[in-house]
């Protein structure tokens, strides 16, 4: 798979220009996204910083400049200084149709284990880690691919360069909409902490 785009942070002075690119939505409520000074000691530059809030007031949404794909993956970079208290306080990655209709949500469980879930919040279960895979104060390193449809999706996921047991699936439908296509990354904070 080809990389179609990355993102340095660098560029943008604050997270108000944000806009101006390839993000469909910035924080549309209490100013809760920042970009700040990359806070690892081993590396340089911008990061982009979620303080702690609700669902709706903690998004950062990228359209992809290729429109509607059927397969796509993302990676980034992820700290969190605490994991979820419980279901309805995590940090979630979403695959979005061109509507703005999320097929499907990875989203971080209380245990640092990772659930794949179809549609959003409370849609049904796929999927998760057999293990904990993710550890606080510590950056990990998150990719993961998907192919959408109604019949043979296909997910797939890596945790610092390891297949995540239990998310590697096939046969999904792991689409919710009427597109079997993804054209748009949401992530969503939910985490009080930041």
């Amino acid at each position: 798979m080809a990389l179609i785009w990355a993102d340095d942070f660098n560029s943008y002075g604050d997270d108000a220009i944000m806009l101006d690119g390839l993000y469909a939505e910035v924080d549309t409520g209490d100013n809760d996204i920042y970009i700040v000074t990359d806070p690892d000691v081993t590396a340089t530059g911008k990061v982009v910083r979620f303080s702690g809030g609700f669902l709706s007031d903690n998004t950062l949404r990228w359209v992809n400049p290729n429109g509607a794909v059927a397969t796509l993956g993302m990676c980034c970079r992820f700290y969190a200084s605490t994991l979820p208290t419980s279901d309805s306080n995590a940090f979630a990655w979403s695959f979005r149709d061109a509507n703005n209709v999320t097929h499907f949500t990875l989203e971080v469980m209380t245990t640092g284990q990772l659930r794949l879930r179809r549609g959003g919040e409370g849609g049904t279960e796929l999927g998760e880690s057999t293990l904990p895979v993710l550890t606080t104060n510590a950056w990990h390193h998150i990719e993961f691919k998907a192919l959408i449809s109604n019949t043979v999706g296909t997910f797939q996921c890596y945790v610092n360069g390891i297949e995540v047991a239990g998310l590697t699936l096939t046969g999904l439908d792991n689409c919710n909409s009427a597109l079997e296509t993804v054209s748009q990354i949401g992530m969503l904070n939910r985490l009080t902490s930041g």
